[in-house]
């Protein structure tokens, strides 16, 4: 399905939502940002989706890392924020859910545990990373 982009005016700023049957980008309060949320309930342990997108062999703000020096740029990947309580984790290509997802549910992955390198790796507020204390 083609992808649907509304814009909409609130408070004198765009937001722009992107719709497809499966996905919304939408604006997440948790980020104050943009995130993408489901459109449709996903079991446990199912294929969310499959990313698709140019490959490259260094990452970038935007990409995803599927593979030793392997990091794609999916153009719903984009959306996927970073949580310590993600819904699902990224196996190759693969998008799985972690949990039962529900219908408007955020689709969110730990980037500290699928990303190798980052510049500024996600702290928790007690200053964890990756399990481990970082201070």
């Amino acid at each position: 399905m083609q992808d649907i982009v509304i814009y909409n005016i609130k408070e004198y700023l765009f937001i722009i939502y992107i719709m497809t049957d499966k996905f919304t980008v939408r604006f997440c309060k948790r980020v104050n940002g943009e995130g993408l949320f489901t459109n449709t309930f996903i079991k446990k342990y199912n294929i969310v989706r499959l990313l698709e997108g140019p490959i490259k062999d260094v990452p970038d703000k935007y990409s995803i890392e599927i593979g030793t020096n392997y990091h794609i740029t999916d153009k719903l990947g984009v959306y996927m924020n970073h949580s310590f309580q993600p819904s699902v984790f990224i196996n190759g290509v693969e998008v799985v859910a972690l949990k039962d997802i529900n219908i408007g549910e955020e689709i969110c992955f730990n980037y500290n545990k699928n990303e190798t390198s980052m510049a500024c790796p996600f702290e928790t507020p007690n200053g964890i990373v990756n399990g481990y204390d970082s201070k």
